[in-house]
């Protein structure tokens, strides 16, 4: 695992490096925000996107210098591909749409249930 703690000036790009030779990158979450799915202290893989990213996929992005984790909720296409998310904690609430270019990866291995996606979609859609 990666340790980004130690690390006084880590870049995207260099996040993006590894990512890219390793094939998977390890990564302590610290919020609570993805909570109940994913809990604080908990260790995500996150895998480069391979695929065309969809509604409530999880994502690992880059903003104000750290990465954050959150879930698609909608894609946009006005100057380039973006993606708004939002996060369990707060989940009436788009964030600022996120750059395709801005993302890590998704979080292999972990997903919203069926039920919190309806859920989501019913109370906040």
């Amino acid at each position: 695992m990666i340790d980004f703690s130690n690390v006084d000036e880590i870049t995207f790009n260099q996040l993006k490096e590894v990512l890219a030779k390793r094939g998977r990158l390890p990564i302590r979450v610290v919020t609570s925000s993805m909570e109940p799915v994913i809990m604080a202290g908990d260790t995500l893989e996150v895998v480069s996107k391979t695929d065309e990213l969809k509604k409530f996929d999880i994502i690992v992005f880059w903003r104000d210098s750290k990465l954050v984790v959150h879930y698609i909720w909608g894609k946009n296409f006005l100057q380039g591909v973006s993606y708004t998310t939002r996060s369990l904690e707060m989940p009436n609430h788009n964030e600022l749409p996120v750059p395709e270019c801005n993302i890590l990866g998704y979080a292999d291995g972990v997903n919203i249930g069926f039920w919190t996606r309806v859920r989501l979609q019913l109370f906040y859609g």
